[in-house]
């Protein structure tokens, strides 16, 4: 009877384990500090109240880093980032892709109640 309740979940362990997942996690690394440098810059250049509201962001609700990257872009000559930028567009899109590929090719394991 209980079979009928079992469900097929995804075996979190395997990306741990798999050399793709050890890129993510440094890709993810590179992502961060890519926008902590954008949040840096916006202190620097008298931004206060933007770095304030993409930090608060970022921790309540995630969309801080997407603010960090749009404005980051927008300001990229004025504020010498091209670079920077450059570099997490490159590391976000590689993360974007191993994560998808991780995904969708990650094994199921049955668990019943």
């Amino acid at each position: 009877m209980y079979a009928l309740f079992a469900q097929a979940q995804p075996d979190y362990t395997a990306i741990s384990t798999s050399p793709l997942g050890i890129v993510a996690n440094l890709v993810g690394l590179v992502n961060l500090v890519c926008f902590i440098l954008v949040v840096v810059k916006m202190f620097q250049h008298n931004q206060t109240g933007l770095g304030i509201g993409t930090i608060v962001a970022a921790c309540l609700c995630g969309i801080g880093g997407i603010i960090a990257f749009v404005v980051g872009w927008m300001k990229s000559s004025e504020w010498n980032l091209k670079t920077v930028m450059l570099v997490w567009t490159v590391a976000l899109v590689i993360y974007l892709g191993v994560i998808g590929y991780i995904s969708a090719t990650l094994p199921t394991v049955t668990t019943t109640p």
